[in-house]
């Protein structure tokens, strides 16, 4: 495993679960299996942060882009960065949003060789 970008993406998504999410909310799972980690990061959205649509998910992982939904304050490397790095180790990297009861809900899915 590549704990640069282990440590890029965690880091990043933690930063992003405190900026966008409810305190107190962040869950973080891993599991190795067969030569391969698998880490998933699930917070629920602060109070009156939407849920990103599909299409608004495929924007935040390309350079440049950002949803018009989504707010231009950031301090982070950015979901697409993150994207690139996890990459260039032939892994993969997943944003979901869901509705989980009434909670709007973001996670996070990472596979590493």
């Amino acid at each position: 495993v590549d704990q640069d970008a282990l440590a890029m993406v965690v880091e990043e998504a933690l930063a992003n679960a405190k900026r966008h999410g409810e305190a107190g909310t962040v869950v973080v799972e891993a599991t190795c299996a067969q030569r391969v980690l698998t880490v998933t990061i699930r917070n629920h959205n602060r109070e009156g942060v939407p849920s990103l649509s599909p299409a608004e998910i495929e924007l935040m992982l390309r350079p440049g882009e950002r949803p018009s939904t989504v707010s231009t304050m950031n301090d982070g490397l950015g979901l697409h960065s993150i994207a690139e790095a996890v990459r260039r180790v032939q892994g993969t990297l997943n944003l979901t949003a869901e509705r989980v009861g009434a909670r709007e809900t973001t996670c996070l899915h990472l596979t590493l060789p």
